[in-house]
């Protein structure tokens, strides 16, 4: 699996469990977009930042100060691997987006 069918698989899943999710492809040339997470999830109840990386990856510069703006904002956000979708984590925490 490539991170392109990784995130079609993610947003596949959250489309099938009422998640509106949102992508910026031309995140890397806005400048103050660059190093924003792959996607912003949104339950009924809930709304959740993540970033899609492979294994062996880890976010770097700008990703990594998104994460600490985020965390300092009191924002739900994590890396996923497709270790954790193959685990059931992502279908877990999506569907936590949606509980009251």
């Amino acid at each position: 699996m490539n991170e392109k069918d990784f995130q079609q698989t993610v947003t596949d899943l959250a489309d099938s469990l009422g998640i509106t999710w949102v992508h910026i492809p031309d995140a890397r040339t806005v400048p103050s977009a660059k190093g924003l997470p792959d996607l912003f999830l949104i339950g009924s109840h809930h709304c959740a930042w993540r970033e899609l990386k492979m294994p062996g990856k880890k976010p770097e510069g700008q990703q990594v100060a998104w994460k600490y703006r985020l965390k300092a904002a009191g924002q739900n956000y994590d890396v996923w691997y497709p270790s954790a979708l193959d685990s059931g984590q992502v279908e877990k925490e999506l569907q936590s987006l949606n509980r009251a």
